[in-house]
């Protein structure tokens, strides 16, 4: 009785934007609810709930909120959820097994050795969860009942409540949050049952001012659901390339999740591309881990991606530094690559999962994979030498199907454009502001 009382309060909440969420919060007395997240304040709500915690009275530091309204329904089934637990001395994690990985607050929490936490569930010889710099190689651990209770996949980001019983113990999961961003789901769609299709929907990337996107625009046009390669020799500007890439998706197309992920970096280019595109869903292992570490990351991120498909999601999965991944396999380096350039889908059911690679092009198994790629942008090393850049050979660009996805003019332009010399063509490109005007300049 109590966990179906309490699953339907978190689903309530879940529901909630922050700013609803701050209010309910408020009511509770619920310590800064305008400087926690929503993750921590369902949370301490959920503390009390459970009669774990003691309800105050709202604080008056501050400036008073804008609004004084709040779920008045939602609160009184918390008070009645509260009086229950008080009534049967019951708690939710009394016949629950410890488990898994997270964050919280201080006060009571700290005392009961109670964190809040986040990550990506993986499976070695017991289930864990994973922070985003695979920094710790046990994290948090998941009992099976966890697993099977919320219905949980190798690859999911869990949010929740882990406890340990002692300094010296390790964590384990107490409580499930969300996953994937939602509310658990047992009967979410399989990634494996997805028809696919030929990539249809295209991505533009460009924007005033950023002379790479806008040449892949026209050149090598980037769709939902494509195996794309950036290729190049060292130092041609490919992790910069990548960069600007994610970034236009970001910027033209929010709706898209985009996820990122750096094998074996170096800490700086860690902290380049955090500070350039923010933390959310930014993976890395850096160049002094094992090569087990970079392994396992590239094959847990590519589920993480899948299991965002499987809620529906068109995601993009960038990875920088493929290289780095095949040098630390040990077998089967081929056969491993294809098996991660088949995880790209457009599902005719609607989800899509986009891979943008970086690989540089004299590394061995490039020629066993090439053939493969929906999309390229090929680098010159004789441009990035005479410090032209974006370096971008022209000619060694393509998608598959291009005429699908370029309009008439746009056609007309790109056949323009590659019997120019690269030189000449990244000039053009600096002189206009937008792709329009250089149809207008070139196609007089």
């Amino acid at each position: 009785m109590s966990d179906k009382i309490l699953a339907d309060i978190r689903a309530r909440l879940n529901k909630l934007n922050i700013f609803e969420m701050r209010q309910i919060a408020r009511y509770f007395g619920v310590s800064k609810p305008a400087e926690s997240k929503k993750a921590q304040l369902i949370y301490e709500v959920l503390e009390i709930a459970q009669a774990k915690a003691s309800p105050k009275a709202p604080s008056k530091v501050g400036a008073p909120p804008k609004s004084q309204s709040y779920d008045q329904e939602l609160v009184a089934d918390i008070e009645t959820c509260r009086n229950y637990y008080l009534q049967i001395g019951d708690s939710l994690s009394s016949d629950s097994p410890r488990g898994h990985i997270l964050s919280v607050g201080d006060g009571e929490s700290a005392k009961r050795n109670l964190k809040q936490v986040k990550g990506i569930l993986d499976k070695t010889d017991v289930f864990v969860l994973r922070d985003n710099g695979f920094s710790n190689p046990y994290g948090v651990f998941v009992h099976d009942s966890y697993v099977n209770r919320y219905g949980l996949k190798y690859g999911d980001m869990v949010c929740g409540i882990a406890q340990r019983n002692g300094e010296s113990e390790g964590y384990g999961l107490t409580d499930v949050i969300s996953v994937n961003g939602k509310q658990p789901d047992k009967n979410r769609k399989d990634f494996t049952s997805f028809t696919r299709i030929y990539p249809e929907k295209r991505v533009k990337v460009g924007h005033s001012g950023d002379t790479a996107c806008r040449i892949i625009d026209l050149c090598a046009p980037l769709a939902l659901g494509q195996r794309a390669f950036v290729t190049g020799l060292a130092n041609s500007g490919k992790s910069t390339l990548l960069k600007q890439l994610i970034q236009g998706i970001k910027n033209n197309e929010p709706e898209i999740l985009t996820i990122t992920l750096l094998v074996g970096a170096r800490p700086e280019e860690a902290t380049d591309f955090k500070r350039t595109l923010g933390e959310e869903n930014l993976f890395y292992t850096t160049f002094d881990m094992p090569d087990e570490e970079h392994v396992q990351a590239v094959r847990l991120v590519a589920e993480y991606a899948k299991r965002l498909c499987e809620n529906g999601n068109n995601v993009v999965l960038a990875i920088d530094g493929l290289g780095n991944f095949v040098r630390a396999l040990k077998f089967d380096r081929v056969e491993e690559l294809k098996k991660l350039l088949f995880s790209a889908c457009n599902a005719e059911e609607g989800p899509t999962l986009t891979i943008i690679a970086v690989l540089e092009s004299e590394e061995s198994v490039f020629g066993g994979v090439s053939a493969l790629a929906d999309m390229c942008v090929e680098l010159s090393g004789e441009l990035a030498k005479d410090r032209i850049f974006p370096a971008i050979n022209i000619r060694g660009c393509f998608a598959d199907r291009a005429e699908t996805l370029l309009d008439d003019k746009e056609i007309k332009l790109v056949s323009r454009l590659r019997s120019l010399p690269d030189t000449q063509v990244i000039e053009l490109f600096k002189q206009t502001s937008k792709n329009s005007e250089l149809a207008d300049k070139l196609l007089k």
